[in-house]
């Protein structure tokens, strides 16, 4: 690669390096990326986050967009690829404004369009989303509308799946999610049931070694990957504690030791004192994250508990946090809650136990429910608008996007965006005050021809185009 001089332009071909790594799986046609390692190891992934953070970048500005797109992933848990092609294509348009003017204003004008920009994406764009793309998702799908198959919900998971793993596991993870955001969400679908999921995925998530994915299943309650060191039947709902620690740690100085003929007698009163406070509030079921003494699974035996020892922690804190259990005022933390049932089975060649919380009124709304949105009421600001220049660079980045998911199969991008020409802005229009407004019309009616996906430098001729059309059908 020759230097470039040209700040932007720089910027320009990495970004746009980046660009070509991703945009071979991006899309529901796209394929998967391979990494080896010189240890042997290998990745096959499509997705956007895995695929970039496994590149070894050594440029600065790729480093810096890089941090970029895992602090987006790490808020929004996805578009780390849409993210690399709007940045291109902003880039992209930027150089292409400004081909015509000399060096110096030719600095000067990139560095304006890039602050208005910034400007408008912090001061206007939720303005644009409120009232430019909001009443557009609302209606599309309203009385009078086509359904997509299986609903507007397997639509949305079955893109947000699709982006991540091959087209036959979309298949059956798809139904799969829906039916775990339905259960969580009891029936009402909103945002709350996803926003749970995606908080406790790694305690809601357990993984069975030796099943085809094909054999998954979604089950009312926690799966926990461990086998009972005690076991009693259990026959409706039980008490159980929650232990983090052994029950004879900071015991030390309480021990006392008698020295016999022929015998040593260990007296520990203070785990004696802890054995009898839980045996007085009845529990059933002992769930611990480290493994406790022979003394506590002897008492365990004796006195009918069941205990369940080297728990996920994570687990244990979102059983904690649906039942809400109650903190003991001793030490070590132990916390107790109640268990609508508690069953053994094996799975993979491995066991497996599956408890079930008996969900606390109060628990549930706290962790389920969120702060309402509150309702769109206002009008736009049309100070918020932009230039008309920034507003044609931006509209013609955000088209790029649905463009380039669509590159391996061009006609469904054009069957997609004729469809929602024909059934939404033709026959319910909606128009928001102020001519500069960036809205949807904006966006679908912009002078670019459409073209399968943004070129990988700031200019091409029509001759180079034409045979990525031919290569691309």
């Amino acid at each position: 690669m020759r230097e470039v001089s040209d700040p932007l332009q720089a910027s320009l071909s990495v970004v746009g390096a980046l660009e070509c790594v991703v945009r071979r799986c991006v899309g529901p046609s796209g394929g998967t990326v391979i990494f080896t390692k010189d240890t042997g190891q290998t990745l096959i992934t499509k997705h956007g986050h895995h695929v970039l953070t496994a590149l070894h970048l050594e440029h600065p500005v790729a480093r810096t967009v890089l941090e970029c797109v895992c602090s987006h992933d790490g808020v929004t848990a996805d578009g780390s690829k849409s993210f690399i092609l709007l940045l291109a294509a902003l880039l992209r348009g930027i150089c292409d404004s400004v081909h015509n003017s000399t060096h110096t204003h030719r600095r000067h004008a990139s560095l304006k369009l890039a602050n208005q920009l910034h400007a408008f994406c912090w001061g206007g764009l939720d303005d644009v989303i409120a009232h430019g793309v909001g009443p557009y998702a609302s209606c599309l799908f309203g009385s009078g509308r086509c359904e997509p198959k299986g609903g507007v919900l397997a639509a949305l998971v079955g893109g947000f799946v699709g982006g991540r793993v091959s087209p036959g596991q979309v298949e059956v993870l798809t139904p799969l999610l829906c039916e775990l955001c339905t259960r969580v969400g009891q029936g009402d679908m909103d945002s709350t049931a996803i926003a749970f999921i995606h908080s406790n995925f790694s305690g809601l998530h357990t993984a069975v070694s030796g099943l085809h994915s094909t054999q998954s299943r979604v089950v009312e309650g926690l799966l926990l990957p461990c086998d009972w060191s005690v076991w009693t039947e259990m026959h409706g709902p039980v008490k159980a504690l929650v232990v983090v620690e052994r029950l004879d740690s900071h015991c030390d100085e309480h021990v006392n030791v008698q020295f016999e003929e022929h015998w040593t007698v260990r007296s520990d009163a203070v785990i004696q004192d802890r054995l009898a406070a839980i045996l007085r509030l009845r529990v059933g079921v002992l769930l611990s994250v480290v493994k406790q003494p022979d003394c506590v699974l002897e008492w365990a035996w004796l006195n009918g508990v069941s205990v369940l020892e080297c728990c996920d922690p994570v687990q244990l804190e979102l059983l904690c946090e649906l039942n809400a259990a109650q903190t003991l005022p001793v030490q070590p933390l132990m916390r107790v809650g109640m268990l609508t049932h508690c069953c053994r089975f094996q799975l993979g060649g491995r066991r497996h136990n599956n408890v079930s919380p008996r969900p606390h009124e109060q628990s549930l709304t706290s962790t389920l429910s969120l702060r309402s949105t509150p309702s769109l009421t206002s009008t736009p600001s049309l100070s918020n608008h932009g230039d008309p220049e920034s507003r044609r660079i931006l509209a013609e980045a955000v088209l790029s996007v649905p463009r380039s998911l669509h590159s391996h199969r061009p006609g469904d991008f054009l069957h997609h965006f004729v469809h929602f020409q024909n059934n939404l802005l033709q026959h319910r229009p909606i128009r928001e005050q102020g001519p500069g407004l960036l809205r949807v019309e904006a966006v679908i009616h912009t002078a670019r021809s459409l073209t399968l996906a943004a070129s990988p430098g700031p200019h091409r001729d029509e001759e180079e185009d034409d045979d990525d059309d031919e290569d691309g059908t």
